[in-house]
């Protein structure tokens, strides 16, 4: 409740700085010393940097950074599948729901596609 009325307070605030400073128009003396850092864009950076504390380590260096996020997300699932799933979570109502109303477990699976076949698809396509 404290943190919505700071909120409205600031809100508030910050209408009434800007509705004060901008009242004149585009021609008033304040009003671009008051929009304008609002709309430059020195100072941004070009590329995004992204810093990581890794085992203790910071990693700075952008490359190391996608490695180190490619590893986790890589491994991110079979890290997920290996782990056993603790019984209270297997006996939660929801999930015993949801296990009742799946018929037979549906099997996933590529096959092989060639680009004759491919053609053949996009000919017979309007």
């Amino acid at each position: 409740m404290q943190r919505n009325l700071c909120t409205n307070l600031k809100r508030q605030s910050i209408r009434h700085y800007f509705s004060e400073r901008c009242a004149g128009g585009t021609k008033f003396k304040v009003f671009w010393p008051t929009v304008k850092p609002f709309l430059s864009n020195k100072g941004l950076l070009k590329d995004p940097v992204i810093i990581l504390s890794e085992n203790d380590n910071i990693i700075s260096n952008q490359i190391c950074v996608a490695s180190t996020l490619n590893e986790f997300f890589v491994n991110a699932a079979q890290d997920i599948s290996s782990s056993p799933i603790p019984e209270d979570i297997l006996n939660h109502p929801n999930i015993q729901t949801i296990t009742d109303h799946i018929a037979a477990p549906t099997v996933f699976d590529f096959s092989p596609v060639t680009s004759e076949s491919i053609d053949t698809f996009i000919s017979k396509s309007n």
